[in-house]
């Protein structure tokens, strides 16, 4: 829901000294846990939920599509971005996961803005991260 605070998970161990992060040490060799168990208590990265809507997946913006990561990579003569082609490059990827038939209809899709936070509270401004996910029906 809008202004909650989420707390990022991660592969995390726990030693002695207190949790400890795989992304900080990928060849640190330790008794893992995935992600999906990480308890809030462990979290060091929080985001704030700034924005929820709803949009048709086709009025994705050339400026969504490059706040989703996309930048217009291998559609002209070379290997450097172009960011005039990111929503042709979102478009091909959103078509390679859910089909066509997805595009065409022009499903609704959820728009979810968060914000990063520290501490799980809103005071710390760190910068946004856009994610957008099919929309339930």
């Amino acid at each position: 829901q809008l202004w909650d605070i989420l707390w990022i998970r991660e592969t995390w161990a726990l030693s002695e000294s207190g949790p400890i992060y795989a992304a900080d040490d990928p060849f640190l060799v330790g008794h893992w846990k995935p992600s999906i168990h990480m308890l809030r208590k462990y979290a060091r990265n929080f985001a704030e939920v700034t924005i929820v809507g709803a949009q048709r997946i086709r009025n994705i913006s050339e400026q969504d599509a490059i706040a989703e990561g996309f930048e217009g990579r291998g559609y002209h003569s070379s290997d450097s971005h172009d960011p005039r082609w990111a929503r042709q490059e979102f478009k091909d990827f959103w078509t390679s996961k859910y089909g066509t038939l997805s595009w065409k209809r022009n499903d609704r899709v959820w728009i979810i803005e968060f914000k990063k936070v520290d501490s799980g509270g809103p005071e710390s401004e760190k910068g946004e991260v856009r994610r957008q996910a099919p929309a339930l029906r």
